[in-house]
């Protein structure tokens, strides 16, 4: 098996029927070019406080947060919002702007590139995050940007307060979640604001753990781990109800390569945590810790706890399968892909994810087998046999070498094509990619039975499949 290459490149034309892979679980931060703002290096980090973020305010904005807290707590967003408006029209006021930015991190019910929002009344009891996504839910009609309100207070030398601080570096790290490498800053200058700004407001005592968070992850994220190290240490000593704390600071130990102090790190995040979810993402990054320090017996303890856990979830038995990839073991990974086959049926983003860690660990002869025994085993199912056709003809065009390679992907796709003949419309998109496929099948049967055809390898590695059109149904 090859080594895993991590920058494999998909076909232009079939770009139009990738849809996204699957629920993962944690992984190690991905290391991301040096921000272009030079930031100062954090030093020894003390965590003081956390103070009242609105301690220092003026009175009067004080009595009107209350006000505000008091709408918000019955469920009245847009009303909190227009008191805010209504107080300072012209945005002259530091506290203020702050005060709307939490609002609307909060509160926003639906958002375009995180400068235009939503806001509504809701029942008493109704959370605003978990309406997000509702189609039927107001459109977003409420233009902000609070990094230009900030920059103008800032021309009009409007000292700046550490709540504004910790308020835009919460924004800036919601942005960069929301739209990553496509919001209105690069993402190394979106990380580097961050740190600016929830730094300046944790020196004033103003922070809190989930701004820890956006701190600690914009410094990973910027190939600065040794600081963030310090950032989650000192966190840990004052914060004891945070487990995410404990895995980032994990993550960042393993950056910094001392793998054998970041498992207890991941074991004392579980002992505090309680989310479901949470705990999925603490025990994946557990078995990939001890997959690096080759403890296979360990691995497999997190990943059965978490399947265990999680018994509805495919994602612990996909890290089985990526982990596998990652050691060589070959068998190991069929087994796995087996496995989820028998529990969670032959569901197409199921094999679409299988398969393209296989393409992504460049061992296309894996995902060609579990993709053939797959269509073999399921050939009375018309609409299953297909989906397994439909990835193996994408394998082995990415992959052939000779002119009956390529007949035999053309032939498989004639298969693949009468079968979902009899499962879908004829005006299924899937058909369409079809037809891109054989185009593809003739343009390597003339070049592999040309004059000059050899059997060498591609230039460039597999890339990955695409996924079938989203509109396949899932068997």
């Amino acid at each position: 098996m090859n080594k895993r290459n991590p920058a494999l490149v998909m076909p232009a034309l079939l770009l139009l029927s990738l849809v996204a892979a699957g629920p993962a679980l944690a992984q190690t931060a991905q290391a991301a070019p040096p921000p272009a703002a030079k930031t100062p290096a954090l030093a020894a980090v003390v965590l003081t406080g956390p103070v009242d973020t609105w301690a220092k305010a003026p009175s009067k904005d004080r009595s009107l947060f209350k006000k505000v807290d008091a709408l918000i707590a019955k469920g009245s967003w847009k009303s909190g919002w227009d008191l805010l408006a209504a107080a300072d029209p012209q945005h002259k006021d530091p506290w203020i702007l702050a005060r709307s930015v939490d609002l609307l991190l909060d509160g926003y019910l639906a958002t375009e590139t995180l400068r235009v929002f939503a806001l509504a009344d809701l029942p008493a009891g109704e959370k605003p995050k978990d309406k997000r996504g509702d189609k039927a839910g107001p459109a977003p009609d409420l233009a902000f940007e609070p990094l230009a309100l900030a920059e103008a207070q800032a021309k009009a030398g409007v000292k700046p307060v550490p709540a504004l601080d910790r308020s835009l570096g919460s924004y800036l790290a919601e942005g960069a979640r929301l739209y990553p490498g496509a919001w209105i800053l690069a993402d190394q200058d979106i990380a580097a604001k961050v740190v600016e700004h929830l730094g300046r407001a944790r020196a004033a005592g103003v922070w809190t753990a989930e701004g820890i968070l956006a701190e600690g992850e914009a410094l990973l994220n910027t190939e600065r781990a040794a600081e963030a190290e310090l950032l989650f240490a000192a966190a840990e000593k004052v914060d004891t109800k945070t487990p995410a704390i404990r895995y980032n600071h994990a993550v960042a130990l393993l950056m910094l390569q001392r793998n054998a102090e970041s498992l207890p790190l991941v074991e004392a995040g579980l002992l505090i945590d309680k989310d479901p979810a949470s705990r999925l993402s603490g025990l994946g990054l557990g078995a990939q810790i001890a997959a690096q320090e080759g403890d296979s017996a360990r691995v497999e303890a997190y990943i059965s706890k978490a399947e265990s856990e999680s018994p509805d979830n495919p994602s612990p038995g996909l890290l089985r399968h990526e982990l596998a990839l990652r050691t060589g073991d070959a068998e190991g990974a069929a087994q796995a892909a087996a496995r989820l086959m028998e529990k969670f049926g032959p569901k197409a983003q199921l094999i679409y994810t299988l398969v393209n860690a296989w393409m992504s660990a460049e061992y296309p002869a894996g995902a060609l087998a579990f993709l053939d025994e797959g269509r073999t085993s399921h050939a009375a199912d018309d609409e299953v046999a297909g989906i397994f056709g439909f990835y193996e003809v994408i394998v082995m065009l990415q992959t052939m070498a000779t002119a009956d390679d390529a007949m035999t992907a053309g032939q498989l796709l004639d298969e693949t094509e009468a079968r979902f003949a009899k499962s879908y419309p004829p005006e299924h998109r899937v058909f369409t990619v079809i037809k891109d496929l054989r185009v593809q099948v003739v343009q390597g049967l003339d070049r592999l039975a040309g004059p000059e055809a050899g059997p060498a390898a591609p230039e460039t590695p597999p890339a990955p499949p695409p996924a079938a059109p989203s509109a396949t149904p899932s068997p």
